[in-house]
């Protein structure tokens, strides 16, 4: 989790650009996307979510249903940030199995994508896979265009695609 943080948060305050997420698996917690930043995960590249509760962070928003408190962790998350995108042929799997993530009353699940209060987001290409809860929630953002998007949610129960809640400038295409 650390060094693709570190590398994001690099980014971000160098004026923006790409991070290369190259081929192989990288386990991680919870990442947070910044301006101008595009995560790019390579072909044969695999960003997998943490199968530790623990490793997601707390201060991601919250799932906008209050009986859902469960679904308030994500593994990839943006607030007001402008100008992001995640791109790329490989994959970001949340190895959100029933057995990694119990569906049971006040068990966590953590959602693959939740951005919120962002401007000027953009998907492409990306392969979207195994969310423990929702594969991603768009709070309040403003121009979004999400193209070419294979997602697979069938690994636990209520596996959402795409949920916009709030926003303006919508486009999606191809997916």
């Amino acid at each position: 989790t650390l060094p693709i943080q570190q590398a994001i948060d690099a980014c971000s305050d160098s004026g923006g650009g790409v991070v290369l997420v190259a081929a192989g698996r990288y386990e991680t917690g919870t990442i947070y996307l910044k301006d101008n930043v595009t995560l790019h995960v390579a072909e044969g590249a695999a960003l997998l979510g943490s199968k530790d509760i623990n490793d997601y962070a707390t201060d991601t928003h919250k799932n906008i249903y209050a009986k859902e408190a469960h679904m308030d962790r994500c593994l990839i998350f943006a607030r007001n940030a402008r100008n992001i995108a995640i791109e790329g042929k490989g994959a970001i799997d949340g190895q959100g199995q029933t057995e990694n993530f119990p569906n049971t009353n006040g068990s966590h699940r953590p959602m693959l994508l939740r951005f919120f209060e962002c401007k000027h987001l953009g998907m492409r290409d990306i392969h979207l896979v195994n969310p423990a809860s929702w594969t991603s929630a768009w709070l309040y953002c403003e121009d979004i265009v999400v193209e070419d998007v294979r997602i697979e949610s069938l690994v636990n129960w209520n596996g959402d695609g795409l949920d916009f809640d709030g926003c303006s400038g919508v486009r999606v295409r191809g997916c």
